[in-house]
């Protein structure tokens, strides 16, 4: 595969598809408005699916096996993919009205997690946001929840510098992309200041790190994936076939393959038309390798 070309993994059809995460020799991730969590073997092509009885976010991976679903009420944890999710914490109950979005595991092993007004009806079409209500959530491996942040819109891209002192976090509604120190010891934030704004390209999704530091983030609307260099200033653009990009991670043995979600929610028959394959699961060859993912600790 030359550098840079995007081909297409697997023909999803994700209505929004997110949450990639590559873990023991397999990507993961979710469809949120389908209701359902997907597995994929690229070396042989064989996938898997299982449903979810809420609209899940984002899929993590955890340290003794099994799962944590980030979904509306709550942090879900289910053991195996034909198990019956259990209720871990409800982070945000007291804001009826929210569900979870994006989520991430820290260098040591703890779950981050960013709340929303959900966006999306009991009938999976589109609902119309009125309000700023998501909020920024730690969840310990003892299951202690600790609240950083309120008033957010939607919460996006959890991804850590390589050397465990940066943690990304995306601002959708506002454009942002926001990088604060992080104490890898004590699992603290603090000096928030503004990384990125990029104007023209879509608003900034899902996110994830390489070896170089570099973040590469997702534009919803903007059909394409941006590479910042640590210093917030573009290093390249990688042109994507769709408008709607959600997310991405590394995969393969090696780390050396970009792997983007995208979606077609929302999108009118016309807008379909003309990109058919919105939805699908896509790869790229970007001449870096990633991090590896980090289990959940609990």
């Amino acid at each position: 595969m030359a550098r840079d070309k995007v081909e297409r993994l697997v023909e999803s059809a994700d209505l929004v598809g997110e949450g990639p995460v590559w873990y023991s020799g397999l990507l993961y991730w979710v469809d949120i408005v389908g209701k359902v969590v997907k597995s994929l073997d690229p070396e042989t092509g064989a996938m898997d699916s299982w449903p979810t009885p809420e609209f899940v976010s984002a899929v993590i991976p955890r340290r003794d096996g099994g799962f944590l679903l980030p979904m509306v009420s709550g942090i879900f944890q289910q053991s195996t993919a034909d198990g019956t999710p259990t209720l871990c914490c409800s982070p945000d109950a007291a804001r009826p009205g929210n569900r979870f979005n994006d989520a991430g595991v820290d260098p040591r092993g703890r779950l981050w997690a960013g709340s929303m007004q959900n966006n999306i009806n009991d009938d999976a079409t589109p609902r119309e946001m009125d309000r700023w209500s998501g909020a920024l959530f730690r969840i310990d491996p003892d299951r202690t929840v600790t609240e950083f942040e309120t008033g957010l819109g939607i919460a996006n891209t959890f991804a850590w510098s390589p050397d465990e002192t940066r943690f990304y976090f995306a601002e959708t509604l506002d454009g942002s992309i926001h990088v604060y120190d992080f104490d890898a010891d004590s699992g603290e934030i603090a000096a928030k200041r503004l990384f990125a704004r990029t104007e023209g390209r879509g608003a900034p999704d899902g996110s994830c790190v390489d070896v170089d530091g570099c973040l590469w983030n997702a534009r919803f609307g903007g059909g394409v994936v941006i590479r910042y260099r640590p210093d917030g200033e573009i290093d390249r653009i990688l042109e994507m076939p769709v408008p709607n990009v959600t997310s991405c991670t590394f995969i393969g043995p090696r780390l050396d393959r970009l792997a983007i979600t995208t979606a077609r929610f929302g999108m009118s028959a016309t807008e379909l038309d003309r990109y058919p394959d919105a939805g699908h699961l896509f790869v790229a060859d970007v001449g870096t390798q990633g991090l590896a993912t980090v289990p959940f600790a609990g």
